[in-house]
């Protein structure tokens, strides 16, 4: 086991305290550790709504990518919204093709998802020449298009217009498509960068309603319905919940706690959610993963009918398989991550990156690397091995860079693409020696010799006396948690262990107080050897965030822990 390395948040220095007054204490250093000091920024974080959102004109190409639109809908061109298998390429297909077809637009519209394990991620040419075939005369790409230049040429030699809106970072110039949408392209003025696929797309959608009603406001209005949908792709694709993306996530989460999309109602229903409040948090562990496993494990096209379907009777029979996925993806997962321990224990010492080959499913290869990466706190790779091609998934770590390690052996790929902390490539399995070592050198050339140490941001120091509704009430302002505002991490010390048991699959529960008072605790997965020492009579340090539990209609607020240390060993820490 690896010490968590605790770091605790700085203390508000007493003139930045005169700038929160009028916030709660506890609220105050959250804010501070966000670095919200300025009223305005941080009237519109915690009430997101008092914001705006940005002029969609504002994206390079918008117009040209409207008017092209508005000429297929005018010639009754037939349109194809070609996504990507993910959440966040379901949803932005999803809105899209719900927009499109809409009685206000009346457009002719397909859809295309590749498969992941037949064709992989993005654009591919045999899919062109099949909408080609279809009689496809303008394709919008969703979450994937960028870096696609052959494909987009030969989309136009066969008399396909492609709008390309994407959001993932730019590594060599545009493909040759009549639009492309993505703030991160140069000369682009979009206030915000960090737009999830799904709201490059709603960013398109927003600007199609405009030229229909000539009022954003009335463009927005009417686009509600989908904002469901633009909530789960953002918080899905773990894209920050900052600035723009906040609000729309703010509306979307509202908009699905009116159980109005069918087949998330189902899918809630299956999971055992049904007429629990949903936040971002329900997305990324209850939701997200379930529309993934699709892709996953089959077709990513069973999600994208669930996501629009109008019946229960289909909905719950689509949500049902969607669980079993779920459940199929998880057990595959833990195999696969049996046969990559194996393997590196078998090494004589571990490389700077981990690169695995081998048997391992296309679905499932970025779920092993994430385990790995932190498991082994190094950048992990790992790649199902194909006779003409190899398909991989790689996961980095603070301090590497994945989509700049890719980059750096461009020439030794097929394609490739992603994000800092996460990205895909092809490759000819002749070229895979020359990858690991390109890759491992970009490990040591980033990171160095030395390991990070595993680090948990404390933000404040919290007693059993706090543990409540109270707490609870002023944490919700800060909602909704995600990358960029992650749920605050809280610490105590010294607490006594009045009682201590293993429940359920190995899980740590706990009484414990002090001399202010006396809470339960939990530590899911905690019951193992190295927390043996959380005995009834010992004192411990605790790590852990704050939860809300509802049973039998009676409320209750514990610990959930991350770490645990017993108050006389002195491990890790940065102040």
């Amino acid at each position: 086991m690896a010490d968590w390395c605790w770091r605790i948040a700085e203390s508000i220095p007493d003139g930045v305290a005169v700038v929160l007054e009028g916030w709660p204490p506890l609220i105050r250093q959250l804010l501070f550790n966000r670095g919200l000091l300025d009223p305005t920024q941080i009237e519109q974080f915690i009430y997101p709504e008092s914001g705006e959102m940005h002029d969609p004109f504002l994206l390079r190409g918008m117009d040209l990518a409207v008017d092209r639109v508005f000429g297929a809908l005018r010639n009754e061109e037939l349109i194809a919204i070609y996504g990507d298998f993910d959440v966040d390429g379901l949803t932005a297909t999803s809105l899209l093709l719900e927009v499109l077809q809409s009685h206000l637009l009346q457009g002719h519209v397909i859809s295309y998802l590749p498969h992941r394990g037949r064709e992989g991620y993005g654009l591919n040419q045999d899919a062109i020449r099949g909408l080609a075939e279809q009689g496809v005369r303008l394709l919008i790409t969703v979450d994937c298009g960028i870096g696609a230049d052959a494909e987009t040429q030969l989309a136009a030699d066969l008399g396909i217009d492609v709008i390309v809106t994407d959001h993932h970072r730019i590594s060599e110039g545009l493909p040759p498509a009549v639009a492309v949408l993505n703030p991160k392209q140069d000369g682009c003025e979009y206030p915000f960068r960090d737009l999830a696929g799904v709201g490059v797309a709603y960013k398109l959608a927003e600007a199609l309603l405009f030229r229909v009603f000539g009022d954003l406001a009335e463009a927005r209005r009417r686009l509600r319905p989908q904002m469901d949908l633009v909530a789960l792709g953002t918080v899905a694709d773990l894209a920050p919940l900052l600035s723009e993306n906040r609000l729309m996530v703010k509306m979307g989460l509202q908009q699905m706690n009116r159980g109005e999309r069918m087949g998330l109602r189902c899918l809630l229903d299956v999971a055992g959610y049904a007429g629990r409040s949903i936040d971002a948090e329900s997305i990324a562990y209850v939701l997200g993963p379930r529309l993934n496993a699709a892709g996953r494990m089959g077709d990513a096209r069973l999600s994208l009918e669930l996501l629009t379907c109008q019946s229960q009777e289909d909905g719950a029979r689509m949500a049902a398989e969607l669980d079993a996925a779920n459940k199929d993806r998880q057990a595959a997962t833990l195999a696969a991550l049996s046969v990559a321990r194996e393997e590196l224990a078998r090494m004589e010492s571990l490389p700077p990156a981990l690169v695995l080959a081998g048997d391992y499913p296309a679905g499932i290869v970025g779920l092993v690397a994430s385990r790995l990466a932190e498991e082994y706190r190094r950048p992990s790779f790992v790649i199902e091995m194909g006779e003409e091609e190899c398909r991989g998934s790689g996961r980095g770590l603070p301090g590497f860079d994945v989509l700049r390690a890719l980059a750096g052996a461009s020439e030794l790929l097929m394609r490739y693409g992603g994000h800092v902390q996460a990205g895909g490539f092809a490759l000819d399995p002749s070229r895979l020696p020359d990858l690991r070592d390109r890759l491992e050198a970009a490990a040591q050339e980033q990171m160095g010799s030395e390991l990070p140490l595993p680090q948990l941001s404390l933000e404040a120091r919290v007693d059993p006396k706090q543990i409540g509704p109270a707490l609870y009430e002023e944490l919700q302002l800060l909602e909704p948690y995600g990358v960029g505002n992650p749920r605050p991490l809280f610490y105590s010390k010294q607490l006594l262990v009045r009682d201590a048991r293993i429940v359920g699959n190995n899980h740590l529960k706990l009484w414990l107080s002090d001399q202010s008072g006396r809470c339960a605790a939990i530590g899911f997965g905690l019951g193992g050897e190295q927390y043996a020492f959380a005995r009834s009579g010992a004192r411990v340090d605790c790590a852990f965030t704050l939860s809300r539990n509802e049973r039998n209609g009676t409320v209750a607020y514990e610990m959930i822990l991350k770490d645990l240390r017993s108050a006389d060993r002195h491990g890790p820490l940065l102040a």
